[in-house]
């Protein structure tokens, strides 16, 4: 009889390949890259401060190995730069990551970059050249309170803009705190009011100081208030933004669409480098360790490490508790190793992400689960974004009968 552990690395490397339009498998890899540490704020919920001190920048030898042992084995790369502040390393920097990109894209792989920054310094030349290799843009404000932890307000939203102007796209993340969790409906009116999308992230205490403990959100109280914005947003008639946040249960519910993340494992197919090479699960602090990119044959060497193998044995006993004992399992599916890490360990469950997940799944659930009941007596009170998506699954279940 088939092991656990061979199930869950079949399973690895199914989720590794994509089939297209005409049935032709492909395969894919999304890799967070790390070019520095160093960043020009101190939020103060970062993760890298307390962890990372270094201040400096990939070498071009080291970014090479990155493009020479990746490119030439996928179909599709995905390239998120991460930090840090990635726009530190300056536009010399990014020319040779192009340069590279196309030099071992010997078998016309797709290659999509992304850039998660800060914004402050998003002007002049280096943003011009980003914009004209078709680098993507996606950065963080905490909305109506983002000087209680981030700062720098105008500035993020001055380089935004800039973004904005080039006919380019720049969504946000806003992490919720002790500080702002009772702020969540306004700062939700903050970002519809300018058109942002967004998404909202829970912190997550990583460093357990004085800070991270005062940062730290109870769970019941962050429930009631995330309950509260989603009353709101599902009925909010003026709602002209995506929020993401929701969507990833929406979406779930009506059409069983997932995205990598969060609610999709993301072993096996999503991996971060940092500035000094070293192959890591992700660009959060964590302590897993997969070799690094200078010593490697090639890319995929990561999954075979024996630091892989012992983070994949964790999320298979966590795989295992949970499909045995929770009711959303087929939705979340352990959900994010490196955040349960944080909370109660990785084999353990009921955890606050743990909790949080469950708990907004089945209230989310049971709301549109109405909704779909009571759809022709509702519709017109409805959030227009979610009438969409209502729309397209009943046009759905219209092809299918």
């Amino acid at each position: 009889m088939m092991s656990t552990m061979w199930k869950f690395l079949i399973y690895v490397i199914a989720i590794m390949m994509i089939k297209t339009a005409d049935g032709t498998i492909k395969n894919v890899i999304s890799i967070v890259i790390v070019p520095t540490d160093i960043c020009n704020m101190h939020c103060v919920y970062c993760y890298h401060v307390p962890h990372y001190s270094s201040k400096k920048i990939m070498t071009f030898e080291t970014l090479e190995n990155i493009m020479k042992k990746t490119i030439p084995y996928y179909d599709y790369v995905n390239f998120l730069w991460h930090g840090g502040e990635p726009l530190v390393c300056g536009v010399e920097f990014y020319k040779k990551v192009v340069e590279l990109e196309k030099k071992y894209n010997i078998n016309d792989a797709i290659i999509t970059n992304k850039m998660q920054t800060n914004c402050t310094l998003a002007k002049g030349e280096i943003l011009d050249y980003l914009i004209s290799q078709n680098f993507q843009f996606g950065t963080s404000f905490d909305g109506v309170t983002n000087e209680l932890t981030r700062g720098n307000s105008t500035r993020i939203l001055e380089g935004r803009q800039n973004i904005i102007d080039k006919n380019s796209k720049c969504s946000c993340i806003s992490v919720i705190t002790s500080l702002n969790v009772h702020k969540m409906i306004e700062n939700y009116k903050f970002f519809n009011e300018k058109g942002i999308n967004y998404k909202f992230n829970h912190y997550i205490n990583t460093t357990k100081d004085e800070i991270g403990n005062k940062l730290q959100l109870d769970i019941n109280e962050y429930l009631t208030e995330e309950k509260k914005l989603f009353d709101y947003w599902l009925y909010d008639k003026n709602c002209k933004i995506r929020l993401t946040s929701f969507f990833v249960f929406l979406e779930y519910i009506l059409f069983n669409r997932k995205i990598l993340g969060k609610y999709n494992s993301c072993l096996g197919k999503w991996i971060g480098i940092r500035y000094n090479g070293d192959i890591v699960q992700c660009n959060r602090y964590n302590q897993s360790f997969y070799g690094n990119i200078n010593e490697v044959a090639k890319i995929d060497d990561a999954f075979n490490s024996v630091g892989f193998t012992k983070i994949l044995e964790l999320a298979v006993a966590r795989r295992n508790k949970c499909a045995k004992f929770c009711d959303v399992y087929d939705f979340c599916r352990g959900g994010c190793i490196v955040e349960a890490s944080h909370e109660k360990g990785i084999t353990e469950l009921n955890g606050f992400s743990c909790i949080e997940t469950k708990e907004m799944y089945n209230y989310i659930l049971k709301k549109i689960n109405y909704v779909r009941d009571n759809y022709s007596t509702v519709k017109e009170q409805l959030n227009p974004t979610v009438v969409n998506c209502f729309n397209q699954y009943f046009e759905k279940i219209k092809e299918k009968v």
